[in-house]
């Protein structure tokens, strides 16, 4: 049996491990890409949502609306706050983060099969069976996280802006909680 995952760092490292374990084993990037953004969706449904059914059916219809505007959202709020000195590590992993877009690339010109979406979908279920006690809210700060991550792979992000993103990710994520709160909160009201 598995064991449950009962704090933050193991469940950060554990989706980490799950993304790091399918692009080792060639599961395709777009597939994994969309698997992050469900999760993550299904997770902030859980948390804003008086229906977080429909709010999931909702935001993953609309997906490639949705997406486009959460990577710029995430680029507005970045580019708002404080600007970020890189460090001499931070700029090592520019280095290497450009490397690894360069292989990313490669892993991202063939369109996913059923079975690598089935694949991506099985994986995150499962792992979601491991979480214990770990708040919805920050388990869609992970997926996000990790999903914007993969953005900057593919080239929606600039390598240094995503160094920044992760320098703030969570003055980023709570506007953006904010924002999909508030938003939420209007909709039951107008309904």
């Amino acid at each position: 049996m598995t064991p449950e995952l009962k704090n933050h760092d193991e469940a950060f490292d554990a989706v980490h491990d799950l993304v790091h374990s399918f692009f080792t084993s060639g599961t395709n990037v777009i597939a994994v890409q969309s698997g992050l953004y469900a999760q993550y969706v299904y997770m902030m449904g859980i948390s804003v949502s008086s229906n977080p059914e429909l709010y999931f059916l909702t935001n993953t219809k609309k997906a490639k609306i949705l997406i486009p505007s959460l990577i710029k959202k995430a680029q507005e709020i970045t580019s708002s706050l404080p600007a970020y000195t890189l460090s001499i590590e931070d700029k090592e992993n520019i280095v290497v983060l450009k490397m690894i877009r360069n292989l990313y690339e490669e892993l991202n010109t063939i369109n996913p099969t059923d079975e690598d979406v089935t694949k991506v979908s099985d994986e995150f279920a499962n792992l979601l069976n491991r979480f214990d006690g770990i708040s919805s809210t920050y388990l869609a700060s992970i997926f996000l996280y990790f999903f914007i991550r993969l953005s900057m792979l593919s080239k929606l992000i600039e390598t240094e802006d995503f160094i920044k993103i992760e320098h703030y990710w969570e003055d980023i994520f709570d506007k953006i909680y904010q924002d999909v709160l508030l938003n939420e909160q209007n909709q039951a009201t107008i309904h």
